[in-house]
């Protein structure tokens, strides 16, 4: 039995899920907000993937956040939408002894910068590892963006003729 304990030090964007041997894995924080795990395994090589996913890129997305905006007052009590939405995807192969630690320290986030280091005496694939800003997310939060003035538009003028209608009587 292999008794691996993984360590991320270091800040993790929002909405990001980590997968050990492509199994969604509970990371506990603890008081400096670095992430670390114990598990256990019997094979010789485990993989670990960490990444981000985005709200936008989900089916009824665009529906929810116009709702949202509507619902919290145009916008005032909802939280701001990224600049720059960064994506996350690094995937990792260890090769692993009895008792192995590894140590992920995250770099700042850049776009096409790599994500992380890698601290271990073990030898290990570097897959993929890097930050990238989504062009697909992008376009879509400047598509809400614009919606979301279209929309307080048509209330305000809706409002106002509202408001004439009822002044004239």
């Amino acid at each position: 039995m292999h008794n691996i304990m993984f360590k991320i030090k270091g800040l993790i964007p929002k909405d990001t899920l980590i997968f050990v041997d492509d199994v969604p894995t509970k990371f506990k924080k603890d008081k400096h907000h670095n992430l670390s795990c114990n598990y256990q395994t019997e094979k010789s090589k485990v993989s670990l993937k960490i990444v981000r996913y985005f709200d936008a890129n989900s089916k009824h997305w665009f529906f929810w956040q116009i709702f949202m905006f509507l619902i919290t007052i145009f916008g005032i009590f909802s939280p701001r939408v990224e600049k720059k939405p960064l994506e996350l995807n690094s995937e990792f192969e260890f090769e692993v002894s009895e008792n192995t630690e590894i140590v992920l320290t995250a770099n700042a986030f850049k776009d096409c910068g790599k994500a992380y280091e890698v601290t271990s005496s073990l030898p290990y694939v570097e897959l993929k590892n890097k930050f990238r800003v989504s062009k697909e997310v992008k376009k879509k939060y400047k598509k809400l963006k614009t919606a979301k003035i279209v929309t307080f538009l048509g209330v305000l003028v809706l409002a106002i003729i509202l408001l004439i209608v009822l002044l004239k009587k």
